[in-house]
């Protein structure tokens, strides 16, 4: 590591300077709270995932079948800022239901960013926790989030041929693909808290009759992305802004 690399922030005496001494938790906090206070990611809890760990012919306590279809560890990671500081781990067992416990770890993650910094945060979601509890919990806590929505019991064709009916932002960046974006609203009920929502669905839907080879399919090839969100932004916006977490996830991974 360069030792001679430092980096001064705008407006601000507070310079940050590469060392390979270990800054004990209780002073980390100081400076990743000054750092969040004085950059400009402090609103994006960037993303919050289960990242399986293969620890395949091991016996340690907790290691089994993951959704990878290895055995070890699945843990949750919860990281912050366009640079991908981590902000709370579990350790969780490979075979563990990323939503089991997943209300909690919400909940105790966001009080750590809360002690972080007192701007707005951006909580970003995979389809794996696609849950109204998780809903819940953020709205009532505050949070802007956009969560993608888990299709498994959801037919494409009936969101094909509404967005077909209804989309006004239709666009064919090539010969053979066809993508309608939008958004819908929809009702919804949290059973563990009890408590109905109404939520703004986007999509983002893609019709391929012609691959990126100049193969013709039949029948068509059908891609469905939707996302739960209370973000006053475009659709576009809001969909540029969920895969931006893909960059988070190379941190920990």
């Amino acid at each position: 590591m360069n030792h001679n690399r430092h980096i001064t922030l705008d407006n601000s005496n507070i310079i940050v300077k590469y060392t390979n001494e270990r800054i004990i938790p209780a002073s980390g906090l100081a400076v990743v709270g000054a750092l969040l206070g004085k950059s400009n990611f402090t609103k994006k809890l960037n993303h919050i995932d289960v990242t399986p760990m293969d620890n395949s012919k091991t016996s340690k306590q907790g290691v089994s079948r993951t959704y990878k279809d290895f055995d070890g560890y699945a843990p949750m990671m919860a990281c912050i800022g366009t640079e991908g500081y981590a902000v709370n781990f579990e350790l969780r067992e490979g075979k563990q239901n990323c939503l089991n416990g997943t209300v909690e770890f919400l909940l105790e993650t966001i009080s750590l960013c809360k002690k972080l910094t007192d701007k707005p945060l951006l909580v970003r979601l995979d389809s794996g926790n696609d849950s109204i509890d998780n809903v819940a919990v953020l709205i009532d806590t505050g949070c802007s989030f956009i969560i993608k929505r888990n299709m498994q019991k959801e037919s494409r064709e009936e969101w094909f041929q509404m967005a077909k009916r209804h989309c006004k932002d239709i666009t064919t960046p090539r010969e053979g693909k066809t993508v309608y974006i939008g958004s819908d609203w929809k009702e919804v009920t949290s059973k563990r808290f009890e408590k109905d929502f109404t939520l703004h669905a986007g999509y983002e839907i893609t019709e391929r009759t012609i691959d990126k080879n100049g193969q013709f399919l039949l029948p068509a090839d059908i891609e469905v992305e939707t996302w739960w969100t209370n973000l006053g932004k475009s659709d576009h916006e809001i969909i540029k802004l969920y895969h931006a977490h893909g960059e988070c996830e190379q941190y920990h991974s």
